[in-house]
């Protein structure tokens, strides 16, 4: 999910089968890829938790582009998280 001051877009990725480190790279790769070519004046900020696959060396040296910054949210916050948010509204 990506969310700015004005909107919020949802891209769809389903992984079956579970994520790995692997199909988190891919993924994270493309919507970095979509945000910048859609907003190519804007500073990318992106919110992660503290999972594995967030931090990998791959996710990383994406990290070093100049036009993205990444938030970690404190470890033990899913009150932080906007996709924790979005799980337990759809388990209700």
């Amino acid at each position: 999910m990506c969310i700015s001051e004005n909107s919020c877009e949802l891209i769809q990725f389903i992984q079956e089968g579970g994520q790995t480190n692997e199909t988190y790279y891919d993924y994270f790769d493309k919507l970095t890829e979509l945000m910048k070519e859609k907003y190519p004046e804007k500073k990318l900020v992106f919110q992660h938790d503290n999972l594995v696959s967030h931090k990998t060396s791959h996710i990383m040296k994406i990290m070093q582009d100049p036009a993205i910054e990444m938030v970690f949210s404190p470890s033990h916050t899913p009150e932080f998280s906007a996709i924790e948010n979005t799980f337990a509204d759809m388990k209700r």
